[in-house]
């Protein structure tokens, strides 16, 4: 396929875009802040299981 009918069938909506892992590091949620990462969700359940235990 040429980069052309690439491009066109992107515009016409019939393509996926795939990317790395790393790829959604730096964006930004709606209200600005970082999008969490795996790790910090794996630690905010930790530290959400910690709390409740007495």
């Amino acid at each position: 396929m040429k980069i052309e009918e690439a491009i066109q069938e992107a515009i016409n909506g019939n393509a996926v875009l795939f990317t790395g892992s790393g790829f959604s590091a730096s964006a930004e949620n709606l209200r600005g802040s970082n999008i969490k990462t795996g790790s910090d969700l794996a630690m905010g359940k930790k530290m959400e299981t910690c709390l409740y235990i007495k």
